[in-house]
């Protein structure tokens, strides 16, 4: 299976958005030479998150806020993929695996 990891700092948490039962959050990451690319993690439904005692308030006060999160890369090399972990500015660490990788 081919997959390409990318873990990122990011400094800014842009948006949150439910589409299709699905949770998306789009982000800025700041990489290592200073710039700042754009990206979007796609994870599992809301449903999901509360049965990991998370819920939409945590990821609302997260916005303008750093955090932690690793994805699945897009295939096409797009700056889209999977949310696998995801490490809250409180440093409450998330699991999406296996049900999102």
């Amino acid at each position: 299976m081919w997959m390409r990891r990318l873990v990122s700092q990011l400094d800014d948490v842009t948006e949150l958005l439910e589409a299709l039962g699905r949770m998306l959050i789009v982000i800025d990451a700041k990489l290592e030479s200073g710039a700042v690319e754009s990206w979007k993690g796609e994870g599992p439904a809301p449903v999901f998150f509360r049965s990991r005692d998370t819920d939409k308030s945590e990821f609302d006060k997260a916005v303008g806020k750093t955090m932690t999160i690793e994805v699945s890369r897009a295939r096409d090399g797009s700056h889209s993929g999977l949310l696998r972990n995801i490490t809250m500015p409180d440093g409450k660490m998330i699991s999406l695996c296996p049900q999102n990788c």
